[in-house]
């Protein structure tokens, strides 16, 4: 009976061993996806960077067909809209919670700081339409 627990144990501990050494690789999980480029935030462009994260956590409120019914007049759709709201602060101010902005994406999680910042920096930067 000792012997049986004894082996019991020690393919236990095997099988712990083996299940702590798996891990998951996001480069393997999500083929054909830069993640070099999507955690930068020197090399930050507006079609590159700002419009697809736009794309992904504004438009559903702040496209230019439902800005006006959704999303309170304000349009993320195009270059010139986004530098609207780049210049006179709301843009950063709302996606970076800050006091007296409402926070966006309204309803959701906070972007990752990461996300915060390569706003931060295009608009640091001048707001190219790059």
């Amino acid at each position: 009976m000792r012997k049986s627990n004894s082996l019991v144990l020690l393919l236990l501990l095997v099988f712990i061993f083996i299940a702590g050494c798996y891990y998951d690789n996001l480069e393997n999980l999500y083929p054909g996806v830069d993640f070099d480029v999507l955690n930068d935030t020197t090399r930050v462009t507006f079609s590159g960077t700002i419009q697809p994260m736009l794309n992904t956590f504004c438009w559903e409120c702040h496209s230019n067909s439902t800005a006006s019914t959704k999303g309170q007049g304000i349009f993320l759709e195009d270059y010139t809209g986004v530098k609207s709201s780049a210049d006179d602060g709301s843009l950063y101010g709302a996606v970076s919670w800050a006091p007296f902005y409402t926070r966006m994406p309204q309803d959701a999680n906070k972007l990752s700081d990461i996300k915060v910042a390569q706003i931060k920096k295009w608009i640091d930067n001048g707001t190219p339409n790059d």
